[in-house]
């Protein structure tokens, strides 16, 4: 009987347990904590909770404590307490003296492996591209509506789960041998993970997303246009991204909306482009349709 007891208690513990578990995932953000965690935003909303902590203390001492353990809790598995910090935030430090985002290396928000692509004019090597992805079967349609093709969408997206599992060193090998340099350097910054990647005209930083998206995207050409031109294959993979549908990272669905800037990157109102495909759980930029 003993023993039978000592079970049943065991799997309510760990029914518990389980829940809990439940629980905390249901709250948690990953796309804010962790190494993607923001510093700033994070310190925002630990001084106002130290204020509307302060503000209930006077009236009851165990409401203030109360809530400052949940509201810690709740920053801590989210990122941040306040609805919509990572929206407001970024504005509020863009008004104030300095910069609290100097440490953070970010990169250009046209930062592609395309800047390794071929040389010459944009509009010459647009055309070439078109009509080699046209001619390899990549793209279908006519001059009016294009779309992927859906061998090359399934490979794409085959590469792409390869590359999501990788660790940072392997996906910095990948993009070092698709590139055709040295130096490739993947690192974790304050907010997001980024790929610096040398070119002709300076260093390039990707975001994480984008050097998965364009690395996976080269790949998957291999496949489909072997005798495509290895400088054109690399300058495709910028313009391919418009054609995502899920965020190379979480696998989310992609949606196209109005930009809004992200932790640690775009400040200024006045430089984000007309429309952006985005991914809405990583709250991170994945295509400017118009860098206006």
């Amino acid at each position: 009987m003993t023993s039978a007891r000592g079970s049943d208690d065991d799997a309510a513990d760990a029914g518990v347990r389980s829940s809990l578990r439940r629980a905390v995932d249901a709250v948690r953000r990953p796309a804010y904590t962790g190494e993607r965690r923001c510093w700033p935003c994070t310190a925002l909303n630990v001084a106002l909770l130290a204020v509307a902590c302060a503000a209930v203390a006077p009236w009851s001492p165990p409401a203030a404590l109360a809530l400052a353990v949940v509201g810690a809790a709740g920053i801590w598995l989210r990122g941040y307490l306040v609805p919509y910090t990572p929206r407001f935030a970024p504005r509020i430090a863009a008004a104030l003296p300095g910069d609290v985002f100097a440490g953070e290396k970010t990169p250009a928000a046209t930062g592609s492996l395309s800047g390794s692509g071929p040389d010459g004019d944009d509009e010459d090597v647009g055309r070439r591209l078109f009509a080699e992805l046209r001619r390899a079967g990549v793209l279908e349609g006519d001059d009016e509506a294009v779309a992927l093709s859906d061998e090359f969408r399934r490979r794409w997206a085959a590469a792409t789960a390869d590359l999501r599992e990788a660790s940072l060193d392997e996906l910095e090998r990948t993009v070092a041998e698709i590139a055709g340099t040295d130096g490739v350097d993947a690192f974790a910054g304050e907010t997001r993970t980024y790929v610096a990647v040398p070119t002709p005209s300076g260093t390039a930083y990707l975001s994480q997303h984008v050097a998965i998206a364009e690395a996976a995207a080269v790949l998957a050409l291999r496949d489909v246009a072997p005798g495509m031109d290895a400088d054109l294959r690399v300058a495709a993979a910028d313009p391919l991204r418009m054609f995502l549908e899920r965020c190379p990272v979480c696998d989310a669905a992609v949606v196209e909306t109005d930009p809004k800037a992200c932790c640690g990157s775009v400040r200024d109102p006045r430089t984000l482009p007309e429309a952006v495909l985005a991914c809405p759980e990583c709250d991170v930029r994945l295509y400017a349709f118009d860098d206006g």
